[in-house]
């Protein structure tokens, strides 16, 4: 008998220590996505104001927006994600770092800037505002509410709260 309260106490142990494990593990994913997408919301709205100025002053201005937290969190974020929000941060993020590159290598005066990137300048921002409506859910630790991050109706709902915001200077 006694043998058996030993087995049945070394298995409710091992089962505790696996749960409290599994727990531990789940709140450092948690906590790493939570500050990936802070880091990472941060560089965004850098990214559309700088966008949103190289528009209205019609140069390309220095220094542009670069993700390095995407390089460097995109992990912790892939953790945490669904797929589909997972695919629409990759692209905004991918797009972003694209287009600054390209922009980076051919330089253009202010008016070929406006005539040829224009339009592609108030796409990069809009871009950028998407990248902030998937995170903010995640930045907030709101990962089990019923409307999940990156889903059209979360950024619908982001994007009508932003109105009021003023833009980031």
């Amino acid at each position: 008998m006694d043998a058996v309260a030993g087995l049945i106490g070394v298995l409710v142990g091992a089962a505790l220590a696996g749960a409290i494990q599994l727990a531990l593990t789940i709140r450092r994913e948690r906590q790493a996505a939570k500050v990936a997408s802070r880091v990472l919301i941060g560089e965004l709205r850098h990214a559309a104001s700088f966008f949103e100025l190289c528009a209205r002053e019609g140069a390309w201005l220095k220094p542009p927006p670069y993700l390095p937290s995407w390089t460097n969190h995109c992990a912790a974020l892939a953790a945490i994600l669904d797929a589909e929000s997972w695919g629409r941060l990759d692209s905004v993020c991918q797009s972003i770092t694209r287009y600054v590159a390209m922009r980076e290598q051919t330089p253009v005066t202010p008016e070929e800037l406006l005539k040829q990137d224009g339009r592609l300048l108030e796409v990069m921002q809009k871009f950028a505002r998407q990248g902030i409506a998937i995170l903010e859910p995640v930045s907030e630790a709101r990962l089990l509410k019923p409307l999940r991050p990156g889903t059209p109706e979360a950024i619908e709902a982001w994007l009508r709260r932003s109105k009021d915001t003023p833009p980031a200077k």
